[in-house]
């Protein structure tokens, strides 16, 4: 299955531990790291197809978009998302895949990998391309409304979510464009879109690195339970 998503020479490297490839996307080098590897795309696929059963689903995991078709990304190795997208195209009630990735960081291997594939029945749609500052946040929502609608008209039938939480003002390593509240808005658009328009939906998590404060609350971990309530207002 991998082999029609990245180079099989690049599959070999991260599967047999290669060190260059590994320290290329700073990651520890380790068997224990392949196994989590295997185990987190494993988790992506099983979750994509739970959506297509059950209408929701939720994969714990991330750490993809930025894993080319024969190249490593910053902490990204082999790239679930692409990969779940094709396996779904496979089911006959599936013609067409949104990956909408909300990453503050753009899903540069996730493109990559869909140029080479040229296959028009998966769409990307990457918001760090676009959106870098607070003063982008109203585009930003608006870009999601945009989005949302396409939805609702089901003109995809099976929505690939990556709920980043690095877009969060003062994240350090991504600079934020959004505010808590505004995350949760973004997620309970996205959710309420696919339940209206009756698109299965499977979602993951994506970066976000800023660290618990004194008072112990980490804010990241807020934005990600913020998308659990979210999916849960709507799918139960």
């Amino acid at each position: 299955q991998w082999s029609g998503i990245h180079a099989p020479s690049y599959v070999r490297s991260v599967t047999d531990a290669d060190v260059d490839t590994f320290e290329a996307a700073s990651n520890p080098v380790s068997d224990c790291m392949v196994t989590a590897i295997e185990h987190c795309t494993a988790s992506m696929v099983a979750a994509t197809f739970a959506a297509l059963e059950f209408g929701c689903a939720f994969s714990p995991t991330s750490g993809f978009h930025h894993a080319h078709w024969a190249q490593p990304g910053v902490f990204c190795l082999l790239n679930a998302l692409p990969l779940a997208a094709q396996l779904a195209l496979s089911k006959p009630s599936v013609n067409r895949v949104l990956i909408l990735d909300c990453d503050y960081h753009r899903g540069n291997g996730t493109n990559d990998i869909l140029a080479r594939l040229d296959d028009t029945r998966i769409v990307h749609n990457s918001l760090g391309y676009k959106f870098s500052r607070p003063a982008h946040a109203r585009a930003y929502l608006q870009e999601i409304e945009r989005v949302c609608e396409s939805i609702e008209k089901r003109n995809v039938d099976l929505v690939i979510y990556q709920a980043g939480m690095d877009v969060l003002i003062g994240d350090p390593a991504g600079g934020g464009v959004l505010s808590l509240d505004e995350t949760r808005t973004r997620d309970a658009l996205v959710f309420s879109a696919c339940r209206g328009g009756q698109v299965p939906i499977v979602w993951n998590l994506a970066g976000g690195y800023t660290l618990p404060g004194k008072n112990g609350i980490d804010i990241v971990v807020s934005g990600h339970l913020n998308t659990y309530d979210c999916a849960v207002e709507q799918f139960g």
